[in-house]
């Protein structure tokens, strides 16, 4: 267990730990000031942090609607982004002018399909944004979810899925940051479904319904609700 868990990690000399933007990319920069705009205007509870998997809440309203509608919550997920990004957006205003009793964190996987990162690399970067999270908000808890199943065909990426979460978990110290593994509840007979995982990492909208039920008990108990 990491007892430093909010330290700032500095750049340790690769990409994961690297804040860097994406203004080339088509509408991340436009995406990124929506999402500093909607947290200048405060009353946020909930902020879900991190890439395609977190954009993509966008795609099951009903789902979000169920068990955040009422709960002053946000999703600021960009598609593609890694580690890296999520520092460079942190760094520049995402989370500015919010108190948010609750981050819930999913990032990492693009920095091993885009940047070919170790596990103890995407572990570096996931660190360095919880402490940048931290620092920001230091009176906001944690829920740190491990990477989800992933099984694109012509990828190996699934295969760093478990030992990346094991390295992960260490993150956590069960107060202030909290991990949680919802892999195997996205599986079918231990393997990725296509009714959940329709191209073998993005989820569907019963996806993302079996996401919310399983962090659930957890948010509740983070919020005390």
């Amino acid at each position: 267990m990491d007892t430093d868990h909010c330290r700032d990690v500095n750049n340790l000399g690769h990409p994961s730990t690297t804040p860097v933007d994406r203004p080339l990319r088509e509408g991340w920069l436009d995406r990124h000031r929506r999402y500093c705009a909607r947290a200048a205007e405060g009353n946020v509870d909930i902020v879900f942090l991190g890439d395609s998997l977190t954009q993509r809440w966008e795609t099951a309203p009903g789902v979000w609607l169920r068990y955040y509608g009422s709960r002053n919550a946000v999703q600021m997920g960009i598609d593609n982004d890694g580690t890296q990004q999520v520092l460079w957006r942190i760094d520049h205003g995402t989370l500015d002018g919010i108190k948010p009793r609750l981050v819930v964190l999913l990032i990492g996987i693009n920095n091993i399909g885009n940047d070919n990162a170790s596990s103890g690399e995407v572990r570096d970067g996931v660190s360095a944004v919880i402490g940048r999270i931290c620092s920001k908000l230091p009176d906001a808890k944690i829920l740190l979810l491990g990477l989800l199943p992933y099984d694109v065909p012509e990828t190996t990426y699934g295969l760093m899925v478990k030992p990346t979460n094991n390295l992960l978990a260490e993150l956590a110290d069960g107060e202030s940051v909290r991990f949680l593994d919802i892999g195997d509840r996205l599986l079918v007979d231990g393997k990725v479904d296509r009714d959940i995982q329709p191209d073998g990492g993005h989820l569907s909208e019963k996806g993302y319904a079996i996401y919310a039920a399983a962090i659930e008990p957890t948010v509740k108990e983070l919020l005390n609700e």
